[in-house]
């Protein structure tokens, strides 16, 4: 394929997205007039409309909502559907119950405001900022976020379900993350805080950045990683099951690591400290790279045909079972205790220089070709 066509596909798609999107802003949105009546009087008096709040909820369909500042204002109870918000300014204001349905929100400001138990179903947000923003409890449903700012978020917890982000950062958040059956794509969400969460089921991430954070725990069930960084992050578990993943957690604290049945281009996790780690039933051709590792404990058992590096790594107990290597690095590694049980070695293995305080070396297989090297090291295999 060459580049004149690669390009004109790039174009198509692009076209495409625009037409799709455009489609469905104006299937949402087609003859609504803008707020009027009491309405229009109230979201251009924030007292008044405090006080009409306190008494009965907000209850607003089929409008555009478009130049107002309610900055200030408390709706305890409020539900908007079928409606487009245009350059609304809401800083500082209190959501409580909110609903959103069937609707746009351009170019508006939820700065440092306050939404608590909220749901935004079949939502279209473009340049929408929620820097600030303590998000509690609010969930988005099919909904499209396109280079919204999620910046300096205070502790919130958010769930994003069947929906797609694009440019949509959750930039130096404490928040409890959930993510099922999502895209999320070209994200920053660097430096979250203490107590974050990531938890992604049945969704795909390409390009996400999480370096810099403090977390809990990060798991991935079902799901492909691309292009994702976890680097320099304090985690307290890493859980990986059944996901496709190109994911590096070079230069990270982990506690606990568990990885099993995935298929990784990469699953790097270079010059990292870990306390325990487990990576079990990795698919054929996965690429596994554990250069300059240290952990207390490490097994590697029932993974087929993959390449395992760990060159310079430094431990206590590693032990690797059931496993067919294709090209394993264990170059200089410094271990207490290395159990090899049931290995078999099928393309260059490489041991030089590698010291372990005792070995075990049981049931050692050696495939057509296959080659190993041990200059230098205290393992003796034969």
């Amino acid at each position: 394929m060459n580049t004149k066509t690669i390009y004109r596909g790039m174009v198509f798609f692009f076209c495409l997205t625009l037409i799709l999107c455009g489609g469905a802003c104006r299937d949402m949105n087609d003859n609504y007039s803008p707020l009027s009546g009491q309405w229009d009087e109230l979201f251009g008096n924030v007292e008044a409309l405090n006080a009409h709040a306190l008494q009965s909820s907000v209850e607003i369909s089929k409008v555009a909502i478009n130049d107002y500042d309610i900055s200030g204002s408390t709706l305890p109870i409020a539900s908007f559907e079928k409606t487009r918000w245009e350059n609304v300014t809401a800083k500082n204001t209190n959501f409580g119950n909110l609903i959103v349905r069937d609707s746009v929100i351009v170019g508006t400001s939820f700065y440092e405001s306050i939404i608590v138990t909220a749901v935004f179903e079949n939502v279209i947000f473009e340049d929408v900022n929620f820097v600030g923003a303590t998000l509690s409890n609010v969930k988005f449903i099919n909904c499209k976020l396109f280079n919204t700012r999620v910046r300096n978020m205070k502790p919130s917890k958010v769930e994003i379900i069947d929906s797609q982000t694009m440019n949509s950062p959750f930039f130096e958040s404490t928040i409890d993350l959930k993510i099922v059956n999502s895209k999320i794509e070209d994200s920053n969400c660097m430096g979250l805080g203490l107590g974050s969460s990531i938890n992604i089921e049945k969704s795909s991430l390409s390009y996400v950045n999480f370096d810099d954070s403090n977390l809990t725990s990060f798991t991935a069930t079902d799901s492909e990683l691309k292009k994702t960084k976890v680097q320099d992050c304090n985690i307290g578990k890493v859980v990986l099951t059944n996901s496709t993943l190109d994911i590096s957690f070079a230069d990270s604290s982990i506690e606990k690591v568990r990885i099993s049945e995935t298929q990784s281009e990469l699953l790097g996790f270079v010059d990292t400290n870990v306390n325990d780690m487990s990576i079990s039933f990795c698919k054929k051709g996965s690429d596994i790279s554990l250069t300059g590792l240290k952990f207390n404990n490490l097994q590697i058992a029932n993974c087929n045909h993959v390449d395992f590096m760990i060159p310079e790594g430094v431990g206590k107990d590693f032990i690797v079972s059931n496993t067919i290597l294709k090209m394993a690095r264990f170059r200089a590694m410094a271990v207490d205790y290395l159990l090899l049980d049931n290995v078999e070695f099928t393309g260059e293995t490489n041991f030089d220089d590698a010291k372990a305080k005792k070995s075990e070396v049981r049931n050692i297989k050696r495939g057509p070709g296959a080659t190993v090297t041990a200059q230098g090291s205290n393992i003796k295999f034969y």
